[in-house]
């Protein structure tokens, strides 16, 4: 059966604004990232007034994960359950400093760290590799205790990471040219502890920003304020326009919630070279 999760980016911090390392350290939310929890909160009650399910709400027991969580668990009377292994990685001794404190303060470990060895752990802190199978260790009982159901995990940046990582099947050292952003929702399908169909979307809930994700089955992913979208995988061939103004047409025939602007913006994305919608069939080289 399949499980659904909602991974949820905790709101912003303080320390988020300045690009300082938090890790583990128990930062709280910003006034803007209290915000933030509100509008998701109740976007997600909405989404269940309409229809939508969530079973249960799990969350990174660092307060601005707990912080984010409790809006949403209070809007849908669900309690909040902690999960240690959802922390964000251990930083150790880079915690608090922010790059240019980290290169001044620990030269050597700084260029280590930047070469991107999974192995490679901070002082007193975690490697990649060490905390990538933390959280799917973490998630494990979670996709096993609710059986084609639906819950949301609240937890961090590195987490959301490492789901993505695990979903298209990208290596650790690959760098990370994709946005993971304060309350985003990313929504990942489990079957027998395996990422199906089409695996990662997100939402924002602040602002209308729209970007393009690839999935591991080569699916489209759109990102906007209400839903999530779903595009079937392109077929490794080249796609004639008007196929794809077709596919386009009846996509915002059964999606009322599909704004002009991100249809118009799809097809600009059909003819960039290395999308998963460029009509010449190449397949994005991020997630193969």
């Amino acid at each position: 059966m399949t499980t659904q999760i909602l991974f949820i980016r905790h709101g912003e911090t303080d320390w988020n604004r300045i690009k300082r390392i938090q890790g583990h350290i128990d930062i709280p939310l910003a006034e803007a990232g209290l915000a933030q929890a509100q509008k998701l909160a109740r976007r997600i009650a909405d989404d269940v007034k309409h229809g939508a399910r969530l079973d249960a709400i799990y969350s990174s027991d660092l307060q601005r994960a707990r912080q984010t969580a409790q809006p949403i668990a209070d809007a849908l009377g669900l309690p909040v359950q902690l999960r240690e292994g959802l922390r964000e990685r251990s930083y150790g001794a880079f915690q608090g400093h922010d790059s240019d404190e980290i290169a001044a303060r620990f030269p050597d470990e700084y260029a280590h760290w930047q070469t991107r060895d999974p192995g490679f752990a901070p002082p007193e802190g975690e490697s990649l590799r060490v905390f990538y199978h933390r959280v799917l260790h973490a998630i494990e009982p979670l996709v096993a205790a609710h059986p084609g159901g639906r819950i949301a995990c609240v937890a961090h940046g590195g987490v959301l990471d490492c789901v993505r990582r695990f979903a298209c099947g990208l290596p650790l050292d690959a760098p990370r040219d994709y946005p993971l952003l304060n309350t985003s929702v990313n929504v990942v399908n489990y079957d027998d502890g395996r990422v199906v169909g089409r695996c990662i979307a997100s939402r924002r809930t602040e602002r209308r920003r729209q970007f393009q994700e690839g999935a591991g089955t080569g699916a489209v992913i759109r990102r906007w304020m209400r839903r999530a979208v779903r595009v079937a995988p392109p077929a490794r061939r080249a796609m004639p326009h008007a196929e794809l103004n077709s596919a386009l047409t009846r996509l915002s025939r059964t999606s009322t919630e599909l704004p002009h602007p991100i249809r118009t913006q799809l097809a600009a994305e059909s003819h960039k070279p290395g999308s998963p919608l460029d009509a010449s069939g190449a397949a994005s080289p991020k997630c193969r």
